[in-house]
């Protein structure tokens, strides 16, 4: 049952991953939004998501794998600020992915032994 579970948690893993490129990497005209840091929270919500399904698909390589993540959230952040049109570096964007990182990580923390 494990074994089918890391499995499937793997695919909504890369499904999530290649929706998050989507997301992230989107020209965006400028706008505003209603909702006070909204994007914050799609940061987090994304991030939590993303590495909620990972952290079960690769348990084995939990340091490995939160280091990736935050990598890929800095990384996210420089390519939108050199590559992007209409999108820019932003470092509190970074620290949205990463709280959503460690609260995934909190939130399993008991099962990833």
């Amino acid at each position: 049952m494990r074994e089918l579970i890391q499995r499937k948690s793997a695919g909504m893993f890369a499904f999530v991953f290649f929706a998050s490129l989507f997301v992230l990497f989107w020209p965006l005209a400028a706008s505003e939004s209603k909702i006070l840091y909204l994007d914050k929270f799609v940061h987090s919500g994304l991030f939590f998501v993303l590495s909620f399904f990972g952290l079960v698909a690769y348990r084995r390589y939990v340091k490995g794998f939160l280091a990736i993540l935050i990598i890929y959230a800095v990384a996210s952040e420089i390519i939108q600020e050199l590559f992007i049109s209409g999108r820019g570096f932003d470092s509190y964007d970074i620290i949205a992915d990463i709280i959503g990182i460690l609260l995934a990580y909190l939130l399993i923390k008991k099962t990833l032994v």
